[in-house]
């Protein structure tokens, strides 16, 4: 039996970038505030204290500070992943993760608000689509006819490893777009100048509440 609205939005894959379906990584999303439109394994709902407080009671989410400063965190119980019948398992949160989770969030919203028309599609998802050998980006946007691979660099790779990764990535995608903190920044355009990847494009990484 399907579960109540709020809960039937939980485990969504892939979104309109200005309504619809929210995904990133469908494992959580951050609470800036009440009312605030929450991401990842939730679909675009007003999510206030009392909806959080029916879904906690429900047993189909569980939520806790992770990361100084930040603002509460939720993420799906098993319960919950399996009421959202999307068939992604439950992610047992990692302190580790908050911020690159936060950053492609950033992301996801920078993007959403420029071009809504197009669809963010999560790495979770990707992973069903390709095989072990590829790599996975953060995401995939997709407008115009044009697939764009975006990736969130918080800090630089070994350079080998960014120039396989960018080779591999422009090989399968019209754009690679990296939003990049400023240490793999520098890397980023470094590589972006060679002129070996005219599909690379290297972006500063967006700040928001949760920067």
């Amino acid at each position: 039996m399907p579960g109540p609205p709020a809960v039937r939005h939980l485990g969504a894959t892939g979104r309109r970038a200005g309504g619809g379906r929210v995904a990133d990584r469908d494992r959580a999303f951050c609470l800036r505030e009440v009312g605030f439109w929450a991401w990842g394994p939730v679909l675009v709902v007003p999510l206030s204290s009392l909806t959080l407080a029916r879904l906690r009671a429900a047993g189909l989410v569980e939520s806790g500070p992770l990361g100084g400063g930040q603002a509460p965190w939720v993420w799906l119980t098993a319960k919950g992943a399996r009421t959202s019948g999307q068939g992604f398992c439950a992610w047992r949160m990692r302190p580790g993760l908050v911020a690159h989770t936060a950053a492609v969030n950033e992301v996801r919203l920078h993007i959403a608000a420029r071009a809504p028309e197009g669809l963010w599609v999560c790495e979770r998802q990707l992973a069903r689509e390709l095989s072990r050998s590829q790599h996975l980006p953060d995401a995939m946007f997709c407008i115009d006819g044009q697939r764009h691979a975006i990736e969130v660099e918080l800090t630089p790779k070994a350079r080998a490893r960014t120039e396989a990764i960018v080779s591999e990535l422009s090989a399968r995608h019209d754009v690679v777009v990296y939003f990049c903190a400023p240490p793999a920044k520098r890397q980023l355009d470094d590589l972006a100048q060679t002129g070996a990847f005219p599909n690379l494009a290297v972006r500063d990484l967006p700040t928001g509440p949760m920067a």
